[in-house]
Order: C-alpha cells, then structure tokens, then sequence
C-alpha cells in the first residue's frame, strides 16, 4: 500500500491553496430537522450531513447551493459518519438499537441491526469497515461495508466515545463506566484493555506518531480536574497530562502535532504539544461544547452556548482567539477543509450555521488523492454529540485533523 502523508500532500501544493485571507463571518443560516446533533461533510459529493435527534431525520445540504433534502433514519440519531471512499454515510440510531446506511448518490437507505443504544462510529474506509460504540450493552458492532454482515465485539462498561488508526487497523474505544479503553484489532476482533483515568469521555488518533489521547473528565462538579492519557499506539504504556475541569472533547491536528482538549467546566481549552506533552490554556467563555479543527491554517473552533451561542476561532500559532455569534445554542461543529467552510449544528435553533470568508466556495473538484487531502479512515467519524442521555456533554476525537490517507 502507498502512504500519501502530509509532506506530500504539501508538497503537491493542494493544502496551501485557497486559505482563508480574511476573517471569518457567519455567512448563512440554514434550516434543518428539530435538534440536530451531529454533522458530517462528504468529500465525495460536497455535501454536508446533518442527523436532526428529535424528528429522526438528516438533512442533507449542498455545501455550494446551500439547497437541502431530508433523508428519514431511525430512531433519536446521535452520530453521523461518512465513508467517502463508497460515498456511503453512516448514522447511529441510538432508540432503536441501528444503523442507518444512506447511498451518498441515490440517498435510498438500508438499516444495520446493533448493540442496544448505539451512541458513536468510527469508519475505517481503508478496510470498508464501521466500528459502533454499542453505550448498555458494553459492546462494539463491527459492520462490513460490502455487505453490511456484523460482528459483535464485546468491551467494557458505557462505551461512549470510539476512534482508530487506519495505519494500524486498530480501534480505541473509551469506556466511560470502566475508566479503560479497549483496543480492538480490526483485522482479528481480538482485544486489550488499557487503563485510563476516570470517566473517559473522549478519544482521539494521532496516527503520524501512533500516540492516542484520551480525555478523563472526572464528574463535573467535582472537586479534581482532568486528566488527559496517553497510550502509546506500540506498546499501549500511558502518560498523563493534566488538563482542565471536565474534559469533554478533543481533536489532533497532524500537522502542528498538538491535541486539543474542550474543558467544559472551566469554560477552556488545554492545548497539549504532541512532542513534548507540555501544555498551555486558552480561555474559551463558559459552556464550551465540541471542537473541529481546519489544519493547513492551523486555525481551532469551539461551539459556546453561552448566551444564545458562539463559536470561539483560536490562531493556532498563536492562541489567540475571535468569537463569530450564532444563534440557536451551536454544539456539534465540523470544518471542510477544502473549501475552509465551518459548519455548526443549533441545538435549539433546528438549524445549521456556515462561517467563512465572504468569497463563495469553491466547486466541486473530481475525487483523487486530492480530494482526500483532510481525510483518514474515520476522519469525520469520531463526534459523538450526545453519548449518555443523562450526560449532555459528550466526545470529539480527531475530527477534521488528518492529513494523512493511506489507499
């Protein structure tokens, strides 16, 4: 297999193309089903997916057009996840104990019997495969994408957050009643335990150095701040980097090699640097929800819902930081890094905003190695906006970080 990596992607000159040169604005509202959760862009059809939890439905957007088409699913979505390799899109029906699998080009629709109370998916577009984290019956769903045949796999207590490595074909999934990660062997279903620090609430891949970050958010009200873990991808020995109060999301950017961990009881971010595991602090405003990461510009975004909402943008270079309004309580977030959009999904507003520059996208490019340049196996696929019904915060690993594409 051939490894399109990072210095090559740059050095073909597609991730330096088309940068953001000014400030980002909200650019449009758009209306979508009642709730939406969770949200997905399609490299392969420059589309954006959006699993609207209260009307059991996505709503599909055209990232140019900004035209919409309402897809139905299950029953509560709470994750979305796409496979742009076969232009399929994945979507975790946590009431009705499913998948459904939507076809990205005739959107006609097939369900994938799961675990009870599927809360969160990882896609491995280089084996075809979909892990589910499966949140009351401590197990994993793996679901072949040829033929959507199962396997079950069986982890520890309240699997809620779940992310893999495509290099190794391996997959992490954090259990939040346990205070341990499973390590799944994607090509056996054989699997390792890791203990980790208390209430793990996300995970997140680094697949450049094989390190996997884990966020320990402890209870919110408590009296201890977070952790975050550390496992070595070799030889699954941790580290722990302290963090803030309740960690409760994260996202790794390859290319600056730094993690960024949302603490949603102090209202900051912990920015760890991936060589050294020292960190710094960047307040955010009080309620932060999920982060997503554009990586070329090295530039980070955090919902707030604070006061209606916001999204709170930070210079990676330079920590610091703008905040664009939005309304309608912002939570899920997702970036499209070939058209440098960001999309929040609006809890209470039933609603998607877009934030950008003025400049219109651009169109739709023909699906190569390019067209890849944000993707890994599951790069859109480890948001898991709500996870336990009774805990509102919940898990983003890597999301819109990976530069990386092994094909």
């Amino acid at each position: 297999m051939t490894r399109c990596t990072l210095l090559f992607l740059l050095a073909c000159g597609v991730a330096l193309t088309g940068l953001p040169a000014t400030s980002q604005t909200l650019l449009t509202t758009i209306a979508t089903g009642s709730h939406p959760v969770a949200l997905v862009p399609n490299p392969a059809s420059r589309n954006l997916y959006v699993a609207n939890q209260y009307s059991n439905n996505v709503t599909v957007i055209d990232e140019t057009t900004y035209a919409t088409a309402t897809i139905p699913v299950g029953s509560y979505p709470t994750d979305i996840a796409v496979n742009p390799v076969t232009n399929k899109i994945y979507v975790a029906n946590q009431n009705d104990n499913s998948v459904t699998v939507i076809d990205g080009v005739t959107s006609s629709t097939a369900v994938v019997a799961t675990g009870r109370s599927p809360v969160a998916l990882a896609i491995n577009s280089v084996t075809n495969q979909i892990f589910v984290a499966n949140y009351f019956d401590s197990s994993v769903t793996a679901i072949n994408g040829s033929d959507d045949s199962t396997v079950t796999i069986a982890v520890d207590s309240y699997p809620t957050a779940i992310a893999l490595n495509s290099s190794t074909n391996k997959i992490y999934v954090a259990n939040l009643n346990s205070d341990t990660v499973t390590v799944i062997d994607g090509a056996t279903c054989n699997t390792a335990t890791v203990a980790v620090g208390s209430f793990p609430k996300a995970v997140a891949v680094n697949s450049l150095t094989n390190k996997i970050y884990v966020a320990n958010a402890t209870y919110l009200g408590g009296s201890g701040t977070g952790t975050v873990t550390v496992i070595d991808g070799s030889t699954n020995s941790t580290t722990v980097v302290p963090a803030g109060i309740y960690p409760s999301a994260l996202a790794v950017n390859l290319a600056a090699n730094q993690i960024y961990a949302v603490n949603a009881g102090d209202g900051t971010v912990t920015v760890i640097d991936g060589a050294t595991d020292s960190t710094q602090t960047i307040p955010v405003g009080s309620s932060p929800g999920l982060v997503a990461i554009d990586p070329v510009p090295d530039t980070i975004y955090v919902t707030n819902s604070l006061r209606n909402g916001s999204l709170i943008t930070i210079d990676g270079a330079t920590g610091s930081t703008t905040t664009v309004g939005i309304f309608g309580n912002p939570y899920a977030v997702a970036v499209d890094p070939a058209n440098h959009r960001v999309y929040t999904a609006n809890l209470t507003g039933n609603s998607v905003s877009v934030i950008g520059s003025a400049e219109p996208p651009r169109p739709p490019r023909p699906l190569d190695c390019n067209s890849f340049l944000p993707l890994r196996a599951g790069l859109w696929t480890h948001v898991n906006p709500t996870g336990n019904l009774a805990v509102r915060r919940s898990v983003v690993a890597a999301s819109a970080t990976l530069l990386s594409l092994t094909i």
